[in-house]
């Protein structure tokens, strides 16, 4: 739809932020064309690293910044700290008088790096798409996703604050702190500001944060094809993986999330805990590779990992079972009320997406896929699992050589807050009493009869 009137000499730029615990991505949507693009913000591409370094000067960088002989130390996993996950200061940092194990010091942290990113979006946007911009006034927004999990709990005022304080120090001019050990200090200093004014203007800062389920799914509920049904997707991360099981009820209602649950179980930590020292995994291949030799070898913590995976994704199906009073009953009358109850038609499979960097993982694949024979769920009348990844939309633009299921969250938070389904958290959703077990009724009691067949 493109933009008339008095607001012809206008554009609206919308910002979608996944913010990763390895890598941030970025896409940005022109609102009024409805074209989605992705912003290439790393050294080499689209796919820049969410992690800080600091220089032996106290200097903050973005660690793709950085030369590796210049860094003091790196501060990585941002996002997972943030969500009070309790992770290793680095020595160096302690004795500069930085304490990750501070609160606000990570949100300062976090900011500081966030800003650092909405600054490079614009920037590299005005390099790059002048003939789109062209002497309009530029109207800037932008959607940062976090977990369900985070979303729905005590952890989001620090989340919206952290945010906030991002974007005013992105938009100020005047904002320019270079070194680490004046961050906290300047942090507070506009918190304090927007706290002294009571609110915060929305027009000043338009940065919201949005359930990265709501983004990841959006093409699929915006999808004329798309299925009522209960569905679940796992996002693999570097970092962490994510679970969500949800109901969808059709285009234009909202999404009943009936679970969420993330834990530290990405390709780079668990490549970590295996030894393999190949960070990230920029290619799943190779870490298939690695992960094939160490079940050929009968690698005892491969195992363990993968049943971990399992007790991930298992409690998530699960929980979507008893928050629907059994809706993957396959028997007619059970059909009819959960069509009644829901909206929901049950299905001969469980249908399960699959994305993230880590979403063409052959074993994350086999480790997900494992849980149904391990949990017994058939034993539940939950229907065979069958993982599909997410299509990518057909109005998001990208270079050839992308990988769009990298990009679907980003996609999906370019869409300016507001325009998708929206989200019931599984906290607002009660769990359904079980149904009482009916016997079939014959229409004439044994005992009351049996004297006509002496």
């Amino acid at each position: 739809m493109a933009t008339t009137g008095a607001h012809r000499d206008q554009i609206h730029i919308n910002l979608g932020i996944d913010f990763g615990t390895s890598f941030t991505k970025v896409c940005y949507r022109d609102v009024g064309a409805e074209e989605s693009m992705v912003a290439c913000i790393g050294k080499d591409g689209s796919i820049l690293s969410s992690a800080i370094a600091v220089d032996r000067d106290l200097r903050l960088h973005l660690d793709s910044e950085i030369g590796k002989a210049e860094t003091f130390c790196r501060i990585e996993y941002l996002k997972m700290r943030l969500a009070g996950v309790r992770l290793e200061t680095p020595p160096s940092l302690i004795a500069a008088g930085f304490d990750l194990g501070s609160n606000l010091g990570l949100r300062a942290l976090s900011a500081w790096f966030l800003a650092s990113v909405i600054r490079k979006c614009k920037t590299w946007i005005r390099n790059n798409e002048t003939e789109r911009l062209k002497s309009r006034d530029q109207l800037w927004s932008a959607n940062i996703g976090i977990p369900v999990d985070h979303f729905d709990s005590e952890l989001m005022p620090d989340f919206l604050e952290t945010f906030r304080v991002a974007w005013l120090w992105a938009d100020s001019e005047s904002f320019s702190v270079e070194k680490v050990n004046q961050l906290r200090d300047a942090y507070c200093d506009t918190r304090n500001e927007f706290a002294a004014a009571g609110s915060v203007n929305p027009d000043l800062i338009d940065c919201q944060a949005v359930p990265e389920i709501e983004a990841a799914i959006y093409p699929f509920t915006m999808s004329r094809d798309a299925t009522p049904g209960i569905y679940s997707h796992f996002d693999v991360g570097g970092g962490t993986l994510d679970g969500v099981s949800f109901g969808f009820r059709g285009r234009g209602k909202k999404i009943n999330c009936f679970a969420a649950k993330v834990e530290q179980l990405g390709i780079a930590v668990v490549s970590e805990r295996l030894g393999l020292n190949h960070g990230a995994y920029e290619n799943p291949r190779e870490f298939d590779k690695d992960m094939m030799r160490l079940e050929q070898d009968n690698c005892g913590e491969s195992e363990k990992l993968m049943r971990e995976i399992n007790s991930l994704a298992g409690p998530v199906v699960m929980e979507a079972k008893k928050r629907t009073r059994s809706p993957f009953s396959h028997q007619a009358v059970d059909r009819r009320r959960s069509v009644q109850n829901h909206g929901i038609h049950p299905d001969d499979e469980f249908r399960m997406f699959l994305g993230g960097g880590g979403s063409l993982s052959k074993w994350y694949r086999k480790a997900i896929e494992s849980t149904y024979e391990r949990f017994k769920q058939r034993n539940a009348d939950v229907p065979p699992y069958v993982l599909q990844p997410l299509r990518p939309p057909a109005d998001l633009r990208m270079p050839d050589d992308e990988d769009p299921f990298r990009h679907a969250i980003s996609y999906g938070l370019s869409i300016p807050a507001g325009e998708g389904p929206g989200i019931v958290f599984p906290s607002e959703i009660g769990v359904q009493p079980p149904r009482p077990i009916r016997r079939p009724y014959s229409g004439v009691e044994y005992e009351n009869s049996k004297a006509a067949f002496d």
